[in-house]
């Protein structure tokens, strides 16, 4: 915004004192483009809460102090186009100057696509009328593992998303495993639901 390539109306800013008020707020992001449409938002849920950390023992210490969280979605013109990548950015800024953290994906890992509905009661759209879970993956069975490339998914009341899970079978594992996904919603931590699929290895 400060350089005046997105305009203000086009972005979404959200703080602790706002959030504390109105609860639950759910949103697209939309890729960065050269002409982003309208609606392309970012979040600035407000300062680092990241605990203290030493960068002179610790390489993976950004150094803290940051002032402000944002999250987009970006394709091959994301922060930094001398590496092309794609995907949801999340990245903490400085006022003055920006950090920035992405997260890949994992491969080769098998895959389970399993249903999430919203069994709730909207609230005030447009960003109100939805729910956020936060997620949990276990596995049963001896020598598998589970992986959740998302630890939070979205669904608008009556509605249904897919999340999805991933399993690996170690070395010696049992030749089928089971992999348990529980869902807990944020609005109302006492409403959480398990479903399960199975793996075979």
């Amino acid at each position: 915004m400060k350089l005046g390539i997105v305009d203000p109306s086009n972005v979404l800013s959200l703080s602790r004192e706002g959030l504390t008020g109105s609860g639950v707020v759910v949103a697209t992001v939309r890729p960065a483009r050269p002409n982003p449409d309208p609606g392309s938002d970012r979040d600035q849920p407000g300062d680092d809460r990241d605990p203290a950390c030493d960068v002179s023992t610790d390489p993976l210490c950004d150094g803290g102090g940051y002032d402000n969280y944002t999250l987009e979605v970006v394709d091959r013109m994301g922060f930094d186009s001398f590496t092309p990548d794609s995907g949801v950015l999340l990245a903490k800024t400085k006022n003055r100057a920006p950090g920035v953290g992405v997260a890949a994906p994992q491969r080769g890992w098998a895959r389970c696509t399993l249903p999430l509905r919203n069994t709730g009661t909207a609230g005030t759209a447009p960003y109100g009328d939805s729910d956020v879970y936060r997620l949990s993956a276990t596995t049963v069975g001896r020598g598998w593992t589970a992986w959740l490339p998302n630890a939070l998914a979205t669904a608008k009341a009556g509605e249904r998303t897919a999340v999805r899970v991933y399993a690996k079978r170690g070395a010696g594992a049992a030749h089928a495993g089971q992999v348990r996904l529980t869902a807990t919603s944020e609005s109302d931590p006492t409403k959480k639901a398990t479903t399960t699929c199975t793996v075979v290895g």
